[in-house]
Formats: structure tokens, C-alpha cells, sequence
């Protein structure tokens, strides 16, 4: 099983933040990593000294996560490449159903 690292853009909303949290949670192998001022570059070497073979980010989109950015890390060459971009459409936490009455 591959090692996956997962992020968020450099200005994460709270929202985005709690998605990233949730993702951690659920894709086994993965390590949350808060973003700071990390580059992308410095986002590769940490996922090379981490052995892991690909990296998300969850950029945002009006305040909410908006798309999942997913990379691939090239151990040889020491690159990136881009596999996919996933735009998320009607986000919406479990939280935030709370004050619905369940009957």
C-alpha cells in the first residue's frame, strides 16, 4: 500500500481544513500535513523523505473545498506530475445537518 499526503492550499478556509481532516480519516496510509508556507517543491521533498508515492491538495472555491488536485511522485527523477483534478460540487459536512430533527 502507497503513502499519500494530503494538504490543503496555502490559504485554507476552516471548511477546507475539516475536508482534509475527513480525507485523512478515511484513505487509509495517509498523513495530514498542514500546509504552512510549504511550496510545491517543498511538498515533494517531504513526501520523497516520507516514501510516499502521491500527494493531494484540496484547493478551495468560494469558502468551501472546490477541487482535489492529485499528484504523483516520481522517487527517480525527483518530479511531480499532475494525475487528475477533481472539482467537488454540493459540499456539505455531517455537522452541518445537525439541527435537523431526525424522526
Amino acid at each position: 500500500m502507497s503513502k499519500v499526503i494530503i494538504t490543503t492550499s496555502r490559504r485554507p478556509t476552516k471548511t477546507s481544513r475539516k475536508f482534509v481532516k475527513i480525507l485523512s480519516m478515511i484513505i487509509p496510509n495517509s498523513l495530514k500535513i498542514t500546509r504552512g508556507k510549504y511550496t510545491i517543491n517543498s511538498l515533494l521533498l517531504q513526501a520523497l523523505d516520507l516514501n510516499a508515492e502521491k500527494i493531494i491538495i484540496v484547493r478551495n472555491k468560494k469558502g468551501n473545498p472546490g477541487y482535489i488536485d492529485v499528484y504523483s511522485v516520481d522517487i527517480a527523477n525527483f518530479t511531480l506530475s499532475k494525475l487528475c483534478n477533481i472539482k467537488i460540487c454540493g459540499y456539505k459536512l455531517v455537522e452541518d445537518y445537525k439541527h435537523i430533527p431526525i424522526n
